[in-house]
């Protein structure tokens, strides 16, 4: 017998039946409570953990809080929420470090880093061997960290010394010769030498140097030296001349140069490469993913280049346009030869149907060598590229040293890409030891040369064949990892025109010092530097560039009366004071007992002001009249000067003197040391063959007992000042403010400190100076700004600057000597002037 079936509430004793029809509204109302309260407390929960932290135990992982994914699916909505509402940013994963070293990712970290502080091409090889440092905006190499500092001076002494001088800015001047020789003659002055307008450097045969001061300034307000190449004279009346200009003042001279030419910077021009492919393409590329030295390349001044105009002359800013290196020693000549071939003429000759030569076209669109046939098509140039190869040949290589050759002489070359002729390791080159008589340098060899043509640098830069086409072609050669010319062919051969200028070196030292820059178009960097380092060449940095300018005795990069030069000095005064310093008391040198002023700087005003109190505008500056110091040459030399020279009190009152010093005996040279003039009881003391001279006496510290008093009386405020926040703080702790101890940003003592510091750092280091002359017993005449062992010379040597007014004075009884004393020493050093 069947069950009846119970309804739903038969458990509660009733029996309803559910209704056919229901209003939604009343069935709604009478739930509203229930919902508001459900959905209140769905918004404010009662646990206040978060979804990973309500896990069972063995579910729980330690990446949950932080790696979303560590968590199970259904509670991830909900953790993300809960992050929302409390701000914190939602971490992602950090990508991998496979794909944040891809290429493109590699690419634009290399150009963003090398945007700030410019790199050379060579800066990645530099980086990885020499200690690297900032300088006028660019990362250079200061000296190699294989500690090679008398290799260096082997090098350039007996072989080749390599340094990258591409830092060097250039500027070029184009437009009637007239007005470009105008408007340069107000920044210079016949008096310091040979300017523009010099016949052995008009012609565009030799390099030439000169001092640019500032307009109408001379002779104070220099700038700096530069050095200057015009381009030979063509059939139009129109010259062209680049200035190569030290980074420290480069902006000085632009703005001078734009105030002299009435320049107006017109509109940048950005061209379209060869290919007619744009440089600015969108990075991450597939096509600047191929070619990714060109994107290297898009950071420089190639294609964005600026140039200033006026009605006649026009100046195009060549800054990162163009690279320099720089070989020194007898055998620059022979690396070069080595490791740059000259391209042959005959491999682009062949003869027609009629016998006749002619120029070998077959696909010139695709050939590499395209621009080399059209620049060559003129005969005349034709001609000069053979005398060229001839002399790169034949007579170049001969040359036992460079300093055989012309000073400052120029020759224009075009060499094939060095990577095909580069040995597998790295070789020495060594001279034939064939030499003879020169011959006459033909006039070919020193014109026309395809690097003065804008846009065939620019063509030659982006027309190199890539390293990763050229290691495809070693791979499919014959011999895997050999190319040789024959087997690519002339036409798929890169070449590259350059530029050689002598450099003359010392003359006392059987030209030492000389060798050649090599100046080349931008993108071929690394391929020539490689090249020259596998032919033997030793590299340096800035150190090596500064013991040159001591073995030679050419003086400094940035005279103090310089801009340049004053910034420059502040910054080494700031640095190695900061250093002293740091250093503790015990281990600090007293320079008030041992009588010195200024350890770290030289005052040169003060030491004018001491030796001649007559007038002046106190505005210091170098003596540059060749006339004037063709006399205090004489006068140095105890020889009779042709013509008796009279100097103006201007003069006496402003004007320095560069000085080379050489020591008697024995001691060292360093910098900042002084120099003084001779007592009366030390002329006996110059027939010593030691060449040690009198002694300091030590000096009183005025000081030194307030230093003690002041430090100890800051101890004891600082201990009182401590007791009493200590006991501050322990009665807010007992009034229930804070109980626990808040921690300060800011140290409430951090200004008396401070003040303090100031304090002791003026008892140590005085900045009024009183006297520079009479600091010490005997008279200080000078500095020496650049001091240190001269292998070349086997003694100590250095240069510096004397006071003209303490120069003339002191040098009749002087018989030539004069005393030298170091910062950190009590003994005086007899020494000689030139």
């Amino acid at each position: 017998m069947a069950v009846p079936r119970e309804q739903f509430d038969s458990l509660l004793g009733g029996k309803e039946e559910l209704p056919s029809v229901v209003s939604v509204v009343k069935f709604v109302n009478a739930r509203c409570q229930e919902i508001s309260a459900l959905t209140e407390a769905i918004e404010e929960p009662q646990n206040k953990h978060l979804a990973f932290q309500r896990m069972p135990k063995h579910l729980r992982r330690r990446a949950m809080s932080h790696n979303v994914k560590r968590m199970p699916r259904r509670l991830r909505e909900v953790h993300f929420s809960q992050l929302e509402k409390s701000g914190l940013p939602l971490k992602g994963k950090r990508p991998s470090r496979k794909y944040r070293r891809r290429p493109s990712n590699l690419l634009q970290d290399y150009n963003r880093r090398a945007a700030a502080n410019v790199w050379l091409e060579t800066h990645i090889w530099h980086a990885k061997r020499f200690h690297m440092v900032r300088q006028w905006g660019y990362q250079l190499p200061q000296a190699p960290t294989n500690k090679g500092f008398r290799a260096c001076y082997r090098a350039s002494a007996k072989h080749c010394l390599l340094q990258d001088l591409s830092y060097l800015n250039c500027i070029e001047l184009r437009g009637p010769e007239a007005d470009i020789l105008r408007g340069l003659g107000q920044l210079t002055s016949p008096e310091c030498g040979l300017t523009f307008a010099a016949k052995c450097t008009l012609g565009g045969v030799r390099e030439g140097r000169v001092t640019m001061f500032r307009r109408g300034g001379y002779p104070s307000q220099a700038i700096g030296k530069i050095t200057f190449v015009w381009r030979p004279e063509r059939d139009d009346l129109a010259r062209t001349i680049w200035l190569w200009s030290h980074p420290a003042f480069y902006n000085e001279l632009l703005g001078e140069l734009i105030a002299v030419f009435q320049l107006e910077l017109s509109e940048t021009e950005m061209d379209v490469d060869t290919d007619g492919r744009d440089l600015g393409r969108t990075k991450g590329s597939k096509e600047s993913r191929k070619n990714v030295e060109i994107e290297k390349l898009s950071i420089r001044n190639i294609k964005n280049w600026q140039k200033y105009s006026s009605d006649t002359v026009e100046m195009v800013l060549l800054k990162e346009t163009l690279n320099r290196f720089r070989l020194t020693g007898p055998l620059a000549q022979v690396v070069l030869t080595e490791a740059l071939k000259c391209v042959s003429v005959d491999e682009f000759i062949k003869p027609d149907i009629n016998g006749e030569k002619t120029m070998e076209v077959d696909g010139l669109e695709e050939s590499r060598s395209s621009w080399l046939h059209e620049f060559y098509k003129d005969d005349n140039r034709l001609q000069s590229l053979q005398e060229q190869c001839l002399f790169w040949g034949n007579v170049l290589k001969d040359v036992n040293s460079a300093s055989e050759l012309s000073p400052g002489m120029v020759l224009s070359a075009v060499v094939m890409d060095p990577r095909l002729s580069m040995p597998s390791t790295r070789t020495k080159a060594v001279n034939s030891g064939v030499s003879g008589i020169l011959p006459d340098i033909p006039r070919g060899v020193r014109s026309h040369s395809p690097l003065w043509e804008r846009a065939l640098r620019e063509t030659v830069t982006y027309s190199k064949m890539s390293a990763a086409q050229l290691n495809a072609l070693r791979s499919r050669a014959l011999v895997p990892g050999q190319v040789s010319v024959a087997w690519l062919g002339p036409h798929n051969v890169s070449h590259l025109p350059i530029l050689l200028v002598q450099n003359r070196g010392s003359d006392k030292q059987s030209g030492y010092g000389s060798g050649w820059d090599v100046i080349l178009p931008a993108g071929w960097g690394m391929p020539v530097w490689l090249g020259l380092v596998y032919r033997g060449a030793r590299a340096g940095g800035l150190r090596e560039t500064e013991r040159l300018t001591l073995e030679t005795a050419s003086g400094p990069l940035l005279p103090p009366d310089t801009v340049a030069g004053r910034l420059d000095s502040e910054q080494t005064r700031r640095d190695r004071q900061e250093k002293y310093f740091r250093l503790p008391p015990d281990k600090r040198p007293n320079y008030i007992k041992l009588g010195v002023v200024a350890p770290f700087h030289c005052p040169w005003e003060r030491l004018l002001q001491d030796w001649h109190t007559e007038g002046g505008d106190r505005d210091v500056y170098v003596i540059r009249h060749r006339g004037q110091l063709d006399f205090l040459k004489c006068l140095l030399s105890r020889t009779k000067p042709a013509v008796t020279c009279v100097f103006s009190e201007r003069d006496k009152a402003c004007g320095l003197v560069q000085v080379a010093v050489e020591m008697c005996g024995r001691g060292t040279l360093k910098e900042f040391s002084m120099i003084c003039a001779l007592g009366k009881r030390d002329m006996r003391l110059t027939r010593d063959k030691t060449g040690r001279g009198p002694t300091e006496p030590a000096h009183e510290d005025e000081n030194e007992e307030e230093r003690k008093n002041q430090r100890g009386a800051h101890v004891l405020k600082l201990k009182r000042l401590r007791k009493k926040r200590v006991k501050a703080r322990r009665e807010m702790e007992e009034r229930g403010l804070f109980s626990v101890k808040a921690k300060e940003k800011k140290s409430p003592t951090e200004a008396l400190v401070k003040k303090q510091l100031e304090q002791m750092k003026e008892l140590w280091l005085p900045t009024e100076i009183k006297s520079v002359k009479n600091s010490c017993s005997r008279s200080v005449i000078g500095y020496v700004t650049y001091g240190g062992y001269s292998f070349s010379q086997s003694q100590s040597c250095g240069y510096g600057f004397v006071a003209l007014p303490a120069l003339l004075s002191v040098l009749q009884q002087s018989q030539g000597y004069f005393l030298v004393r170091n910062v950190t020493s009590l003994q005086y050093y007899i020494v000689r002037l030139k």
